[in-house]
């Protein structure tokens, strides 16, 4: 039996009640089957817009993240010279390299060791220290030197320095041998136990054996005073300056043989480093000009990253110089 269209004028007066109860029946059976229609519908239009916004999105981070190109081989562009200190480093500000940077490396961090730091200084009349503050009382010739305890010989130890208000004079951060005796009268860098790593980008350090090829070298007596015996340190040209504000990193690795001694500025590790440095260290750094301060940002221990170290250039002896 047809149903009758009900969008026109239909005498139903002409049909029996069986009739029309089919008709009814046939009606709400099209309505339900239309609904189900309606539904699919819907819910293939809803996925679509969901596959539609999850593409969209994808679009988005990779329209916000930067490209980041793979490192390039760099040749190494380091120079030794040999610098006669005179008892304070003068820096070379013509000679300084401008060698290009390794890209920053991850920062594996570890246990905080901070509140076993306990801050010395070879003046202790003229410096102010707390817990992990240090600020100059007067100005020296010569250079306030303190000294980050306690010493490390083991594991990858971090730590990192941050200078305020010294008027862009001359300091640096560094790591003594923890046996010797720091008098006074030394300046970070200028002996065999000692390296410093200057505001300047130099890298101050006399290696303990003269060996063939060694920038170490002495003389006796100058111009001046015949009588004087200089020895002359090793100055080497590492990277770009760093000033009041910049986060200076030293990180020494013990983890693998031979340890080493690497230099961050803001993260970004320099290419210069240094093998074979002495079996127990303490971390140092040195600066001259009243009311400058020191903060020790951070020390904590790292967790090595898995596999063998991987260094852009070769590393420079701490004991011949040589690289």
């Amino acid at each position: 039996m047809s149903v009758p269209n009900i969008t026109k004028d239909v005498d139903y007066s002409s049909f029996s009640p069986d009739e029309l109860i089919q008709i009814i029946m046939t009606l709400k059976n099209e309505v339900k089957q239309l609904k189900g229609e309606n539904q699919t519908l819907k819910q293939q239009i809803d996925h679509r817009d969901k596959l539609l916004l999850e593409k969209s999105e994808h679009l988005k981070r990779i329209v916000r993240t930067p490209m980041i190109s793979a490192p390039q081989p760099v040749a190494p562009t380091s120079a030794f010279i040999t610098f006669p200190p005179l008892q304070k480093r003068k820096s070379m500000p013509s000679m300084i390299s401008s060698a290009p940077r390794s890209p920053p490396l991850p920062c594996f961090k570890g246990i905080d060791l901070m509140d076993k730091m306990i801050i010395s200084s070879t003046f202790p009349q003229s410096v102010h220290i707390t817990r992990s503050t240090c600020t100059a009382l007067e100005t020296s010739d010569v250079g306030i030197t303190l000294k980050v305890n306690p010493p490390f010989s083991a594991g990858m130890i971090r730590c990192e320095f941050a200078f305020d208000n010294t008027s862009g004079a001359e300091k640096s951060v560094g790591i003594i041998e923890s046996g010797f005796h720091f008098t006074s009268d030394h300046t970070l860098g200028l002996d065999n136990a000692s390296i410093a790593f200057c505001c300047t980008g130099e890298v101050f350090h006399v290696p303990s054996a003269e060996t063939e090829g060694s920038v170490h070298s002495s003389h006796s007596g100058d111009s001046d005073s015949d009588d004087e015996h200089v020895v002359e340190n090793e100055q080497l040209l590492c990277s770009e300056k760093w000033d009041d504000g910049d986060i200076v990193a030293l990180q020494v690795d013990y983890s693998q043989a031979p340890p080493t001694l690497s230099f961050f500025i803001n993260d970004v590790k320099q290419l210069v480093h240094y093998i074979n440095i002495p079996d127990s260290i303490v971390f140092a750094a040195d600066f001259c000009t009243k009311d400058a301060s020191l903060e020790i940002k951070a020390l904590r221990q790292l967790v090595p990253p898995a596999g063998p170290r991987v260094e852009l250039t070769p590393g420079v002896d701490w004991i011949t110089g040589k690289q």
